[in-house]
């Protein structure tokens, strides 16, 4: 969030695995922000909201998306692509990115057909207007890592990461005589 906000003259793209963190994003942004506009683009949107969201989209003043894949590689495909040729997409971001490696494959592979959707963005950007991508998370294991090194791929590569073991919860029982 912290990078659409400083990219709010621009546009920005934050894909999301569920609907429920959509719309606590939108919750928070809407928080942050002072105003009531719809950020997150979601299923349970009416037709004509969602039509209303893609004009918003197509003229900038949509300036934060949060999404899912599907939605994206879909029904924003487009609007998205004018935004990129206008110079107007500034990020495009994955939270939870581990979920690339762990669900694309099998399960929701728009996950990683995304990246083809990114790289059409990319192109389609004018010199020196294409937009950063940042893949966000904090559980990468090698296999992740070079799932997201391959499809996401670029000129320029920064790594940040710190992994952490966090404590898992434990459950403990046991049978009580009384």
């Amino acid at each position: 969030l912290a990078a659409a906000l400083g990219a709010r003259l621009r546009q920005s793209l934050l894909i999301v695995p569920t609907v429920s963190l959509a719309l606590d994003l939108e919750v928070r942004m809407r928080e942050m922000v002072g105003d009531s506009l719809p950020y997150a683009y979601v299923g349970s949107l009416s037709s004509e909201a969602k039509a209303e969201f893609r004009r918003r989209l197509r003229d900038g003043s949509q300036w934060l998306t949060v999404t899912s894949p599907e939605a994206a590689c879909t029904a924003l495909a487009t609007p998205l692509e004018d935004v990129a040729a206008a110079g107007r997409l500034a990020v495009i971001a994955i939270d939870e990115a581990h979920i690339v490696s762990e669900w694309g494959d099998d399960f929701r592979n728009e996950f990683q057909s995304f990246a083809g959707l990114r790289r059409r963005l990319l192109r389609n950007a004018p010199a020196g207007r294409g937009p950063a991508t940042l893949l966000l998370t904090g559980t990468l294991d090698q296999h992740g890592f070079d799932t997201l090194t391959r499809l996401f791929a670029g000129e320029l590569h920064v790594l940040v990461a710190q992994q952490i073991t966090r404590p898992e919860p434990e459950w403990w029982s046991a049978k009580c005589a009384d």
